[in-house]
């Protein structure tokens, strides 16, 4: 699911841009768009784990979270 997710990244650049994941579950779509060239990303979540999740993934890449 997360392939077809990110699939619109793909598509057109993303060098500079700010993107947002209502549903970031464990941040694969935050991930792919700070690989792809996004400026910053900003992530939420209905479940705490999974922000928790997302947010521990992304400091696991060398990513500065708040």
């Amino acid at each position: 699911a997360a392939s077809c997710r990110c699939r619109p990244l793909a598509a057109g650049p993303a060098s500079g841009l700010t993107l947002y994941d209502p549903c970031c579950g464990s941040g694969t779509v935050l991930m792919a768009a700070l690989t792809l060239g996004a400026a910053s990303t900003c992530g939420s979540d209905l479940r705490p784990d999974f922000v928790q999740a997302a947010r521990a993934n992304l400091e696991g890449m060398g990513v500065s979270t708040r």
